[in-house]
């Protein structure tokens, strides 16, 4: 894997997979892991600019390269949750809450001005 060196000089990327059972495959399962996550903050930075669809296609995208990842379907759903679309914020949710539990305490939990909608949310998924 090619090393990313930020503005400042830093190393961004730097995996190290030799003691792996299989290097190659986990080498790339984290290379597409990273990608996923850079395209989720793209989304993330356009949904704190009001930009709802380009945030909605980068969260999208990112979920094409790592379909099962149950941390980027919640937080696709707490986005459609404040951008007004119910239905298929509950569906992110219901989704991401069978692949791992725990976020039913995260909902639980979260102040309303971080997850507009959250109680909500909660009530009808539980």
């Amino acid at each position: 894997m090619r090393i990313q060196v930020s503005e400042h000089g830093r190393r961004v990327v730097d995996l190290r997979v030799e003691d792996h059972v299989t290097p190659i495959v986990e080498l790339t399962r984290l290379y597409k892991l990273r990608k996923a996550y850079d395209l989720a903050t793209q989304g993330d930075d356009y949904f704190a600019a009001k930009e709802f669809e380009k945030a909605f296609q980068a969260y999208n995208a990112a979920l094409a390269i790592v379909p099962e990842n149950d941390e980027l379907i919640f937080w696709r759903g707490a986005m459609l949750m404040q951008s007004g679309r119910e239905a298929e914020a509950l569906a992110d949710i219901q989704r991401a809450v069978s692949m791992n539990p725990r976020w039913l305490a995260l909902l639980g939990r979260i102040q309303e001005e971080h997850f507009p909608g959250a109680r909500k949310i909660l009530e009808q998924v539980q």
